[in-house]
């Protein structure tokens, strides 16, 4: 009788042991993988358990509203695709939502997000909790607790960014940003992407940088006010367009510092004109700039100042109004280096003649 007494008394010991230690893992849980300054990306993950070792769970979901944690936390980057079993999805930028998730059973899944931190967070840590997990086990409906999970904004910032703005232009999107001061700087990162804020995904470009433009190299340390420019010549009317400025220092982190959106509404050129080109002097190309007030059949033709043709860049092009440029590689129609020497550029655009000078330099 005792031997009985003690086997059940051990067994029942060993059960409740076993079912504190598989209870002690919550089914769902997140958590941000590091902090970061504001305009840093940091890695938020999640963990999805199925602590059912004879049945499926199907119909996973939940929503994460990002923007109630810190406003303007907002997801950056591409987000994962079926992230909880085949056919999942997650979706959203500022809240995100998962549906249609699934587990074998004992399965568990993992998966991670690169969400943005506000340029202007303040520091300090902030809570961000998800809604309760939907799930569903044989047809039957069920839940679980929400996940937590704390982060943490950190102070300084390597540039005091004061204003970020574009503006349309006859020749594309104009971006100006001014900084308050610099801290072990290299230069700043410019990149682009089609549609509004809200988008459910945004596909981002770098257009720019610091290491491809000189424009966007910095001041290094300075608590000097510096104003920049940029100049988007793709940039099309009609279309909506976001820009995410960063920068990066010596370090090589990357600090997103503002994002901003602006419709283009490119107005046409009040007049034809063939702008100055640039460089000139110029070697080995420059570039030539021109502008049409109308649709025109435009002729673009360099000439040595004997007024002999030595090459034609543009004949009978048809083109519509606004603004257009084009390289001289300094070649002659025969592919021939031209020689060292002053030139005229003639543009021919309707009933409009136009002229520059250029110099080729050796």
């Amino acid at each position: 009788m005792k031997k009985s007494y003690m086997k059940w008394l051990i067994l029942f010991v060993l059960t409740i042991c076993t079912a504190n230690s598989f209870t002690s893992v919550e089914q769902f849980e997140k958590s941000f993988g590091n902090s970061g300054q504001p305009g840093q990306t940091v890695t938020l993950e999640f963990v999805i358990r199925n602590f059912d070792s004879n049945h499926l769970m199907e119909n996973i979901s939940f929503t994460d509203d990002l923007d109630a944690c810190c406003t303007g936390l907002l997801v950056s980057g591409p987000l994962p695709s079926n992230p909880c079993g085949p056919g999942s999805q997650l979706t959203g930028t500022s809240t995100l939502t998962l549906t249609g998730g699934n587990l074998p059973t004992s399965g568990q899944e993992t998966f991670s997000i690169q969400v943005l931190i506000p340029a202007g967070a303040t520091p300090g840590t902030y809570t961000n909790t998800t809604s309760m997990l939907s799930f569903t086990i044989e047809g039957g409906g069920n839940v679980a607790d929400p996940a937590s999970a704390d982060l943490t904004v950190d102070a300084t910032l390597p540039v005091e960014l004061s204003s970020f703005s574009a503006e349309s232009t006859s020749v594309g999107a104009l971006i100006k940003w001014t900084t308050e001061s610099e801290t072990d700087n290299l230069g700043f990162i410019l990149e682009r992407a089609a549609g509004t804020r809200h988008a459910l995904s945004l596909q981002w470009d770098e257009i720019a940088s610091y290491q491809t433009h000189p424009a966007l190299t910095d001041q290094g340390n300075t608590s000097q006010r510096t104003d920049y420019t940029f100049t988007d010549v793709t940039a099309q009317s009609g279309m909506i367009y976001q820009y995410r400025l960063s920068d990066a220092d010596i370090d090589g982190n990357i600090t997103v510092l503002d994002i901003l959106e602006i419709t283009m509404r490119i107005q046409n050129p009040d007049e034809t004109q063939l702008e100055p080109p640039f460089p000139n002097p110029f070697n080995p190309q420059t570039k030539i700039s021109y502008k049409l007030a109308e649709q025109s059949s435009v002729t673009l033709n360099v000439y040595d100042v004997n007024g002999r043709l030595v090459s034609t860049l543009l004949r009978d092009l048809q083109q519509s109004s606004g603004s257009y440029s084009i390289h001289w590689l300094g070649k002659d129609d025969q592919g021939q280096q031209a020689a060292s020497g002053a030139y005229i550029l003639r543009l021919i655009a309707g009933d409009v003649v136009t002229s520059q000078k250029v110099i080729l330099m050796r």
